[in-house]
Formats: structure tokens, C-alpha cells, sequence
């Protein structure tokens, strides 16, 4: 009886380590997959692919298309620190991820350019659309002070949380090229689409692959890329 007592134990240890093996292997790397975010700087979204065996980069910006390869190797468990992707003598980025893939965090370099970015892993669990946009803002008695912007959009749907990051590209107000990033909820229904944020909050009408919005001294018009 003791014996065979043992050798159970002796089983069920073996099923274990092996199970756990399994789980933990090379096979499951969390911080792999696609992340996605857009730009400002002039204007842009990207797709970046990390995954083994043949890690990229899908830049979009000002109308043109950047492919930016990356040559390492990718392995569970590790932490990656400013891997570079395409060429440090030309257009690049850089990123970083902790080994359970909740701190990514990624750089651009474009000639000419400072770059803002959103960064958020894409998924079956975590949809994430981003737009690029535009919107307009006057103020005064007549409306006599504006503002024109680069307005882009990302939407996360496992939270409902919103980012726009907009860059002042004329106005006679405020300096062209300031950088705001705004945060906050939003929700659908039908084909409405509310934002909220700081206290505030507007509603863009979705056509299409578009959202707009028009009042007097304030718009925008979004359209989805990703």
C-alpha cells in the first residue's frame, strides 16, 4: 500500500511538471501579438507586429508608407528594451515591453518631425479602431479667433476609453504646432457615438466609416483607418 501510495505521487508529480511545461513554454508569449496606435506630428497611424519570426512595422504618415523591418529573436519571459525597427540612419521607431506585455512603449523618428503616439495591443478580447481627422474651432462675438487641427482618433473597446491627440495646425490664436492629448469614455448607440471627458462631453454621428460633428464654433470629422 505504501509503495503504491508512492508511485501516485510520483505520477501526479510528473502529470504537474509537465503540465506546467506546457503552459509556460515557448509556445506562450504574452507580450507578443499587434499594437497599433495613431500619430501626430504631421499626421499618421501604425500597425506594429511583434511577433517570433518575423517582427514589423507598417508606418503610415503624410501619405506615405514606411516598412520597418526588425531582426531579432523573440523569446518567453524576457523583457525588450528600445528594439529598433527599420533604419537608425532613416525613418525608425523604437519599442519596449515588459515580459507580461502590460507596459509597451514605442518612439518614432521621421525627419523633420516630433512625433506623439498612442500605443495599445489589438486583439480578439481588446478591438482597437484609430482614425485620422481633422476639426475646426472658432471663438469671439463673430467668431473671429480659430483654430484649425489635426484631430486623431483611437478607440479601445475592452474599457470604452477614448484618446484624441490633436496638433494646432493654423490659427491666429494659439502657436501652430502645440500638441494636446485628451482623454476619456465613450459609448455607442445606434449611430451615435458620445464622448466624455474632464467633466464635458460631445456626440459624433457615425456614417460610414466616419464620424462627424458640426455646431457653431466647434467640429470635427474623423475616418477610421484601422
Amino acid at each position: 500500500m505504501k509503495n503504491q501510495l508512492l508511485l501516485i505521487m510520483v505520477v501526479s508529480v510528473f502529470f504537474a511538471c509537465g503540465k506546467k511545461k506546457d503552459c509556460c513554454g515557448a509556445e506562450e508569449l504574452v507580450n507578443t501579438g499587434k499594437y497599433v496606435g495613431v500619430m501626430v506630428g504631421s499626421s499618421g497611424y501604425y500597425e506594429l507586429d511583434f511577433v517570433p519570426g518575423n517582427p514589423k512595422a507598417i508606418v503610415h504618415f503624410d501619405g506615405e508608407v514606411y516598412t520597418l523591418p526588425c531582426h531579432i529573436t523573440i523569446e518567453p519571459a524576457t523583457d525588450y528594451h528600445d528594439i529598433l525597427f527599420g533604419d537608425a540612419s532613416s525613418v525608425h521607431l523604437r519599442f519596449s515591453i515588459d515580459m507580461d506585455g502590460k507596459k509597451p512603449v514605442i518612439s518614432f523618428f521621421i525627419p523633420g518631425h516630433s512625433i506623439q503616439a498612442t500605443i495599445d495591443k489589438t486583439n480578439d478580447k481588446n478591438r482597437i479602431e484609430l482614425y485620422e481627422g481633422t476639426s475646426y474651432a472658432t471663438t469671439g462675438a463673430d467668431g473671429e479667433f480659430f483654430i484649425n487641427y489635426i484631430y486623431n482618433l483611437r478607440l479601445n473597446y475592452e474599457d470604452n476609453t477614448f484618446t484624441i491627440l490633436s496638433k494646432v495646425t493654423a490659427s491666429n490664436t494659439n502657436p501652430v504646432g502645440e500638441t494636446e492629448e485628451i482623454k476619456g469614455t465613450f459609448t455607442k448607440s445606434g449611430n451615435t457615438i458620445a464622448f466624455r471627458f474632464n467633466g464635458g462631453s460631445v456626440s459624433g454621428n457615425i456614417v460610414g466609416n466616419q464620424i462627424k460633428h458640426q455646431e457653431p464654433g466647434f467640429s470635427f470629422d474623423f475616418v477610421k483607418v484601422f
